[in-house]
């Protein structure tokens, strides 16, 4: 397994969206409101089940963005290992 190098770390945080003061990202501009809220409960359905207990609104907009985030850091560094390292630079 090849371990990210600093070169792979800085291509990836430079693609990143900012964050925000809480740590959560924009949502998409292009989402109604009626689209969100129900993205939103049914994400507290499916953690309500998952975790066997009761999920608020909150933690369950937490989940969403930290998936999210988490699935896009992996698609980020897949399109660096295609790109292959920089010129001079040595694979990790």
């Amino acid at each position: 397994m090849r371990v990210a190098s600093d070169s792979v770390r800085a291509k990836v945080a430079k693609r990143r969206p900012p964050l925000h003061a809480h740590g959560a990202e924009s949502a998409p501009q292009d989402e109604s409101v009626p689209e969100r809220e129900a993205l939103l409960e049914e994400a507290v359905t499916l953690f309500d089940r998952r975790y066997g207990r009761a999920v608020s609104r909150e933690e369950a907009r937490q989940m969403i963005e930290r998936l999210t985030a988490f699935f896009e850091l992996l698609a980020e560094w897949q399109d660096c290992a295609q790109d292959g390292p920089d010129e001079g630079e040595v694979a990790a």
